[in-house]
């Protein structure tokens, strides 16, 4: 008879025992890959289409907040995840120049207008120019026509994002 912590366990049932160890050990192996390292998330909605499809299982790694210009990332804000793509860092100028384009530090981000040049230059509540603040980054989506990004809310502070996201599986009908 084998004893473990001084109960007595029947030779039979020693490969359950081990069994379910091994079942253990997978599902805390399980967790710490999807629960504190990595997380899945479906893409909602065409805000960052065609990068990332409405449907789309994306993997995002949670771990590490060096982000860097170009990185997706997933974010909370108004208590929902967004998606988007950040495209000034910390102290970076945002602007929008005359033809409708999205600048940063002087240099063209957008491939195609992203506001109509009238709304920016004549409304009161514009946020251009701005300084990205210390901490936070501006993100803007790659389907400019849909979704809010920080043309709308300004720039996302670094404790809202959720992570980076890493990969998108195309599961979109499954």
């Amino acid at each position: 008879m084998l004893k473990i912590a001084g109960i007595r366990i029947s030779p039979r049932l020693k490969p359950w025992l081990s069994f379910v160890w091994r079942i253990l050990f997978l599902l805390i192996v399980f967790w710490l890959f999807f629960g504190v390292i990595f997380g899945l998330n479906r893409m909602s909605g065409v805000a960052m289409d065609p990068s990332i499809k409405d449907g789309e299982l994306m993997m995002f790694l949670r771990v590490g907040g060096d982000f860097s210009v170009n990185d997706v990332v997933l974010y909370e804000h108004d208590g929902k995840t967004e998606i988007s793509r950040i495209v000034a860092l910390p102290d970076q100028i945002v602007d929008v120049n005359r033809d409708g384009y999205l600048t940063v530090d002087g240099a063209v981000e957008s491939k195609s207008a992203i506001v109509d040049v009238d709304s920016v230059s004549n409304d009161g509540a514009s946020i251009f120019p701005m300084r990205v603040p210390s901490g936070t980054f501006f993100m803007l989506n790659d389907n400019y026509d849909y979704g809010e990004d920080s043309r709308i809310f300004g720039a996302i502070d670094n404790s809202s994002i959720r992570g980076r996201i890493v990969t998108t599986l195309k599961v979109r009908d499954i």
